[in-house]
């Protein structure tokens, strides 16, 4: 039977795709398809899906056929990501989740290789998939790997929704991530560059979604929610390995469930931590946003964990390791 870890907590918004929809009608904009490579013998009009995602206007699907797409952002961007994402309601979907990947190593290079001298490290560091500051973009099926931070640290994300990562504030609101993998084949013993985080969410208040996903071979944490008091967010179905934390959440909480998903081979299982610092508001308390939430328990809290099967977080001593305080199921830290 698989294992389990559960963080329920009551009132979790129930997200459909009517949500979505009403939001596409107020844009008067007839959604299009936009195809990079080829699918089922027909070609595409873009072979990067870059420029397919810089001409996508908001509800545009941009489908992705089979490919390793080595993608490098475009001149000028302002984060560095292989795929930026600014415009809302797009769409991002690959064909085939194993076959479809967004791929940060050298051009000429095979698939996500972890050799060293095929990687490509910049002063500081690149992210592969990144939505900024964007309501509503879906990305779906398809794989990421080997973005990584600079030497001295920095970027090294593998999917992410950014809602103003480091200003203290809420600048996102819904995002979906569906059938997604995130992961690094390059490591460097502890240090940078490396893989930072897998699939990362921070300062976005939802309803968001991640459904059916996995991230692996992370330097700090595998999956990441943060810097959201009420984050409205729902993961399920979640796979987190080989990473320093299998899942990281500061300055998290309000409607929050981490639900049937498994973190394994990690030095810590799960993270959830107050601190003072650019992943405002802190700390978090605890309590239901509003005083009618009672919380799972009945309690008035929303923070509330269920554990099943703790054996399922299993620490191994892996060159992952040793970026996490402890090697433990759960760390629940306040520095203070």
């Amino acid at each position: 039977m698989r294992k389990q870890l559960t963080a329920s907590v009551a009132g979790v918004v129930v997200l459909a795709a009517g949500g979505a929809a009403g939001a596409h009608a107020s844009t008067r904009h007839r959604p299009a398809v936009l195809r990079v490579g080829t699918y089922h013998g027909i070609r595409g009009q873009y072979r990067s899906v870059q420029a397919a995602v810089r001409a996508a206007k908001p509800g545009d699907w941009v489908l992705v056929g089979p490919g390793d797409y080595k993608e490098n952002g475009y001149k000028g961007e302002p984060e560095p990501a292989g795929v930026l994402i600014t415009t809302p309601w797009v769409h991002l979907r690959g064909m085939d989740r194993n076959r479809v990947v967004i791929d940060g190593t050298k051009r000429g290079s095979p698939t996500c290789s972890p050799k060293k001298s095929d990687q490509i490290v910049t002063k500081d560091g690149r992210d592969g998939v990144q939505a900024l500051k964007a309501d509503g973009d879906y990305v779906e099926n398809l794989t990421v790997c080997n973005y990584l931070t600079g030497p001295n640290g920095g970027e090294g994300n593998e999917i992410w929704w950014n809602g103003g990562d480091g200003s203290g504030k809420v600048g996102m609101h819904q995002w979906w991530g569906n059938y997604i993998t995130a992961t690094s084949t390059y490591a460097n013993g502890l240090n940078n560059p490396r893989g930072e985080y897998g699939i990362f969410v921070s300062n976005a208040n939802g309803p968001g979604s991640a459904d059916e996903t996995y991230a692996s071979n992370m330097g700090d944490s595998a999956y990441y929610i943060g810097a959201c008091n009420d984050c409205k967010a729902v993961l399920t179905r979640a796979h987190g390995q080989w990473s320093s934390l299998g899942y990281s959440g500061t300055n998290s909480g309000g409607h929050l469930s981490v639900v049937d998903s498994e973190f394994d081979h990690n030095k810590t299982g799960i993270a959830n931590n107050s601190q003072n610092n650019d992943d405002a508001p802190s700390p978090q308390i605890g309590l239901c946003p509003k005083a009618s939430d009672k919380g799972p328990y009945g309690t008035g809290s929303c923070a509330g964990f269920v554990f099943h099967d703790d054996d399922a977080f299993a620490c191994h001593a892996t060159s992952r390791c040793s970026s996490a305080p402890h090697c433990s199921a759960i760390a629940a830290a306040n520095p203070g």
